[in-house]
């Protein structure tokens, strides 16, 4: 998998990489043989006027061929936000994998009552 990281503070970038090489192996797992053809992005930005509450602000895009998925959080800590942003988008991978074997299924069924064409439907 490509990564590709932007962040706002430049002191950041090498906290990022070794998080993200850490966290997202598990994405790595999901793709599998697709994991050669992905890239991800990651860009982080600091919110410049705030000292408590949600000062990391993490967008993560993930592109595989045509596929896309992004997920976006801010949080307290840089950890807790590369987190979020690795949960939803193994979120979003699992189910786009659902939907296509479902849609694959209904295809199937569909060729198969066109193949059975004079005969009499069950």
């Amino acid at each position: 998998m490509q990564k590709i990281f932007n962040a706002n503070p430049k002191e950041l970038l090498d906290i990022v990489r070794e998080l993200t090489d850490e966290r997202f192996a598990s994405v790595e797992h999901v793709l599998a043989a697709r994991a050669e053809l992905a890239r991800l992005t990651i860009d982080i930005s600091k919110e410049t006027k705030q000292r408590n509450g949600r000062i990391f602000k993490v967008t993560g895009n993930l592109i595989i061929g045509a596929e896309h998925y992004t997920a976006s959080t801010s949080a307290e800590t840089l950890e807790q936000a590369i987190d979020e942003v690795r949960d939803e988008i193994l979120r979003l991978l699992r189910s786009s994998r659902g939907k296509s074997i479902r849609m694959l299924r209904k295809g199937g069924a569909k060729i198969k009552s066109l193949l059975r064409f004079g005969r009499a439907s069950e």
